[in-house]
């Protein structure tokens, strides 16, 4: 191990022990959750180590390919950003590994799991690391190629259709992005990250600035490449879903998008407002698809799609406070999120249920799981003083400092769509954990519930500090920001400073208040709780019924906006994929390729025609150039 470059460390370790899980999971499904565990913690520990050296290099002495004058190499460069990543990518790994102990769920192979999610990290890790884009695609590939097994491992009758248009629309974007690079290296002469610097001025300079997007936006599931996300919960394993979608995606596809806006290319306007509508778009209509939805896994995979407008646009502001809380949001949504999920996935192993319909009561047998998904909810829903808030108000700040036509519009998506959040999971926590159980939910017996509560309580306890000392991760963050994301022309010097934001949100004083805030109101309710107030049984119709009979489900809450004049159309083509670039790709692509069959006749002399007129076509582009 001391033989190999510090960067290479966090790489190898994972794809070594990933398959020595592999080869023994049949065998030995204890040695896999044993030796998976010790991996994760080991990469951990070797990525807390390259962060706190705050950068280095590596490359090999031969390159490993040379295209003409261009020397392609697999190059390596960590930077306290990259490395940030890197930390939180084995962090979250460890989780994972951890909850799967005593996650039973739909997984189908421990060996392949254990494997799969070690490849994964390492994949993760070298794709931060990544200092050349060729190397950077082959990362990329190898990660869609992961994602596609992962959801592969779950659920037999939904998890290969999931699996299917995951990798369909993944794939999509992975092609741009390698269309990107050829025409990067076609048109700059070096595929070297730290020595492009691209003026989108031109439309050639544009378009590749788009396919690169594109591949951005895939990954971290912003419309309109987000469908893989709702269709992969459907049948994936839980954990996958907190671990990809929910977590190590975001951080990837964030990641690219902030290294290609600040770093490889300079944007100008037009591309700048395009990530800002890009982003209130994501938000409203991912939310309103998740206020109706009755699935847990569905209603969760929706939020996950909406909070990645806050950070596209946070990005898209383009200023310094935008970026810092576009990037602040990524790390915040990679927590809570990935702790919904994982409280999602407590409440199958204990009920089998995820039809929010068949879920209540839950509170006081799952008090951990109830918790968490609190704390997460209100977290997502920027609720003060939580780490969504601090990171939201960021963005609005960004916004507001912005002072184009274009900001009150997204500002107010992105308010309301906050308040929508809100509003949905309240139906969830009413849902599942409050009110009676319904008749006939059957609690199973916990597996190992310590391996299952210990990561709920960790992600909990990180919305809540990251909330009450976000100084510390904003100051992080800020520096970044004007050290290495810094380099993006005028754009990072629009708005007030970081200070002036600060000083509008003081998380101690605004803690004490909302404290005394909660005393204030258990106090009115101990005091009424002490009054005498009359109960009688449930009277209806002439019958006294029972409880259950009368509970009332949280999946009717909002049944409302669905009968709205406008909406309800919109939500019926939403729900038939009419807006799901899969399906039009499907069915537009099938006329496609009919149309290229009947033009191939077998006819020779149609084939020299068309090859004919090619030529022509060509050389008359030439000559007019």
């Amino acid at each position: 191990m001391d033989s190999l470059p510090p960067l290479l460390r966090p790489i190898v370790v994972p794809l070594v022990a990933g398959l020595v899980c592999w080869i023994l999971g049949r065998r030995g499904p204890w040695t896999s959750r044993i030796l998976a565990f010790v991996a994760a913690a080991l990469t951990f520990g070797l990525c807390a180590r390259i962060w706190s050296m705050g950068g280095d290099q590596w490359s090999p002495l031969e390159p490993w390919m040379r295209l003409g004058v261009v020397d392609l190499q697999i190059a390596l460069k960590s930077t306290p950003f990259t490395g940030f990543l890197a930390l939180a990518a084995s962090v979250f790994t460890l989780l994972i590994v951890l909850f799967s102990f005593g996650y039973g769920g739909c997984i189908s192979s421990d060996g392949k799991y254990y494997a799969y999610v070690l490849w994964t990290m390492g994949a993760a890790i070298a794709a931060f690391f990544a200092n050349d884009l060729i190397f950077l695609l082959m990362c990329w590939e190898i990660l869609s190629l992961l994602l596609y097994l992962l959801i592969n491992l779950g659920r037999e009758d939904k998890a290969p259709a999931g699996a299917a248009k995951t990798f369909a629309l993944v794939g999509f974007s992975d092609c741009a992005l390698l269309l990107g690079i050829v025409l990067v290296l076609a048109t700059q002469g070096t595929v070297r990250m730290d020595a492009l610097r691209i003026e989108t001025g031109s439309g050639i300079a544009s378009g590749i600035y788009l396919l690169f997007l594109c591949a951005a936006l895939a990954k971290a599931g912003a419309i309109p490449l987000h469908s893989w996300i709702p269709s992969a919960s459907e049948g994936a394993p839980i954990s996958v879903m907190a671990f990809l979608p929910a977590s190590l995606d975001k951080l990837l596809g964030i990641y690219l998008l902030a290294r290609i806006s600040f770093n490889l290319f300079v944007l100008d306007f037009r591309l700048q407002a395009l990530l800002m509508i890009i982003g209130a778009i994501t938000i409203l209509a991912a939310v309103f698809m998740a206020m109706i939805q009755h699935d847990l896994r569905r209603l969760l995979s929706f939020h996950a799609v909406s909070q990645v407008g806050y950070m596209v646009l946070g990005l898209g502001t383009g200023t310094i406070i935008g970026i810092v809380g576009g990037l602040f949001h990524m790390l915040n949504h990679a927590i809570y999120k990935s702790c919904l999920f994982l409280c999602a996935g407590k409440i199958e192993e204990r009920t089998g249920e995820y039809e929010l319909d068949r879920l209540g009561g839950l509170a006081r047998h799952l008090p951990v799981a109830f918790v968490g998904c609190s704390i997460a909810a209100l977290a997502i829903s920027g609720v003060p003083p939580l780490n969504g808030f601090v990171s939201k108000w960021l963005v609005y700040q960004g916004v507001l400092a912005q002072k184009t036509v274009l900001a009150p519009f997204v500002l107010v998506a992105a308010v309301f769509g906050s308040a929508l959040t809100l509003a949905s999971f309240v139906k969830v926590v009413h849902s599942c954990f409050w009110g009676a159980m319904p008749e006939g939910l059957q609690l199973r017996p916990a597996r190992r519930g310590w391996a299952t509560a210990i990561p709920i309580l960790v992600l909990a306890l990180l919305c809540v500090g990251l909330g009450l000392w976000a100084q510390y991760p904003v100051g992080f963050l800020a520096m970044v920001e004007e050290t290495e994301l810094g380099q993006a022309g005028a754009m990072d010097t629009v708005g007030p400073s970081l200070e002036y934001v600060s000083g509008l949100w003081t998380p101690g004083t605004a803690t004490l208040l909302i404290l005394a805030g909660m005393v204030l109101g258990l106090v009115i309710y101990w005091i009424g709780k002490g009054l005498k107030v009359r109960t009688v049984r449930n009277f209806v119709a002439g019958e006294i019924l029972p409880e259950s009979t009368v509970r009332f489900s949280g999946t009717s809450f909002y049944e409302t906006i669905r009968d709205l004049p406008g909406f309800n159309t919109l939500f019926k083509d939403g729900e038939s994929g009419a807006y799901d670039v899969y399906r039009l790709g499907g069915r537009y692509g099938h006329t496609l390729v009919e149309a290229l069959r009947r033009m191939h006749t077998g006819v020779l002399l149609v084939y020299v025609s068309w090859c004919v007129i090619g030529l022509i076509l060509i050389l008359g582009y030439l000559l007019r150039a």
